[in-house]
């Protein structure tokens, strides 16, 4: 069954402390978890069938990797955008609404308004601050997204991000599964990897591209930021 942000808070013990849209703060100097989804309803699924993406942002991907010369690659062949974006789509789960998990901890410098201001600043195709989900820049309503957090400041913040992780992969629907690239690392859209604390080691979605980000040094930001 698809799973609402709401599930997902629940699922750990927690409850859903404030949502804010895609590029605005989250008012909250704390550790804590996250998600972000097409909803801005905390139990109420809002779903497209396909992603919605923006085709020049693709291009400045591209650009952004050919200035750290590097090339974009699809199964170790330089690609196009068109190739990118075939790839891209085979990792959009049609009937859910969280495109991303994530946390911002253990370590107090890493606050929520810290970190995600960080993720909406990131420059795709840049390799600092916050590259991991990179994957929500390329779609055209990216804006619309909404961000559901709640402060949580306990050591085991990582396995409560673990636990987030694992109730939405066990709920993916069979139908939903079968038409994605990895069948098996279900992960939301924008999440290229999982930490498995219990384990001490990372999974990886198999995804197929390499050299997604280069080195951009203090040119890590979105223009105009």
């Amino acid at each position: 069954m698809p799973t609402t942000p709401k599930d997902i808070f629940q699922r750990i013990g927690l409850q859903i402390k404030g949502q804010v849209k895609w590029d605005t703060s989250i008012p909250l100097d704390k550790c804590g978890l996250y998600v972000i989804a097409l909803t801005d309803v905390q139990d109420k699924m809002v779903c497209h069938n396909l992603p919605q993406f923006n085709n020049s942002a693709f291009d400045n991907w591209l650009s952004t990797v050919r200035a750290g010369d590097k090339q974009i690659l699809v199964d170790n062949l330089t690609a196009n955008s068109q190739q990118i974006k075939n790839r891209l789509s085979k990792f959009w789960l049609s009937d859910e609404t969280i495109v991303y998990i994530g946390k911002a901890g253990p370590t107090n410098s890493r606050t929520l308004r810290k970190r995600v201001d960080e993720y909406y600043a990131t420059k795709l195709g840049c390799d600092k601050k916050h590259a991991g989900g990179h994957w929500l820049n390329v779609l055209q309503n990216v804006n619309q997204l909404t961000v559901f957090y709640c402060d949580y400041v306990d050591n085991d913040i990582e396995e409560k991000e673990e636990e987030m992780m694992s109730y939405f992969i066990e709920n993916v629907s069979a139908s939903t599964k079968e038409n994605l690239f990895d069948k098996v690392n279900c992960f939301p859209f924008a999440n290229k990897e999982i930490h498995r604390h219990s384990l001490k080691s990372k999974i990886k979605k198999k995804h197929g591209l390499n050299n997604q980000t280069v080195y951009c040094g203090r040119q890590w930001k979105k223009n105009g930021l």
